[in-house]
């Protein structure tokens, strides 16, 4: 990933007057502060030069996810990474899937034979006690799924919590069921939004979906989500 500190920004205005942006660079323009833009070394051409460079696929994939979450500007940018790894790939200089697993790595696949959890008429258990288990929220990709966790207080008290991974991006848009505009299946990605719903209106249970920015206070202070139909 980007190094500030191996290679900091700079503004991007100065290296487009001098034309020295190239195809290891993009610009990343701030959501905030739109009028300031910089433009990052996205890939270290050293990553690059021989069969073990993952490191470009992995970059390429969270620059792209990024860069599709603003403004349309910025989809041009996702295409031309999308493009550049697909060239690596093809001519070898990248595999095809990820080679950054530690040596040894036997992931165990998730059994989704347990019992009813809400609308869910099955689960998956993750821990042996049972208090995390994996739903399935289909949409943003077909196998995607959230996680159910039933926590211990210091007080004594239990909360119930729905970690949505990409399920929802915030409560608002979780409240309106509107899915992300990255899915796999718009009809099984609402169908899941009504499913946590609908789970949050017969139980007790805390939402922090993954990337609204409330979400660490809404952890920090266990704020129950109570849906509401717009």
């Amino acid at each position: 990933m980007y190094d500030p500190v191996k290679t900091p920004p700079a503004i991007v205005l100065d290296n487009l007057a001098t034309g020295n942006i190239g195809t290891n660079d993009a610009i990343l323009r701030d959501p905030f502060f739109e009028h300031v833009a910089f433009y990052y070394s996205v890939v270290d051409p050293g990553d690059v030069s021989g069969p073990s460079a993952s490191v470009l696929l992995q970059q390429a994939v969270c620059l792209a996810g990024s860069l599709m979450r603003h403004g349309k500007d910025s989809v041009d940018l996702a295409s031309s990474q999308d493009k550049k790894v697909k060239t690596l790939v093809h001519i070898g200089f990248e595999s095809d899937q990820l080679t950054h697993w530690p040596k040894g790595f036997q992931p165990t696949l998730v059994d989704f034979s347990a019992g009813a959890v809400g609308p869910w008429e099955t689960s998956g258990r993750i821990t042996a006690d049972g208090k995390v288990v994996a739903v399935r929220t289909p949409g943003h990709f077909p196998g995607h799924i959230s996680l159910v966790v039933y926590g211990d207080n210091e007080d004594g008290t239990t909360s119930t919590y729905c970690l949505l991974g990409d399920t929802s991006y915030g409560v608002d848009l979780l409240d309106k069921e509107e899915p992300d505009g990255i899915n796999d299946d718009p009809m099984s990605a609402l169908d899941s939004l009504r499913k946590i719903k609908a789970f949050a209106k017969q139980s007790d249970v805390v939402v922090p979906p993954s990337r609204d920015p409330n979400t660490p206070r809404l952890l920090k202070e266990r704020v129950l989500y109570k849906p509401q139909d717009i």
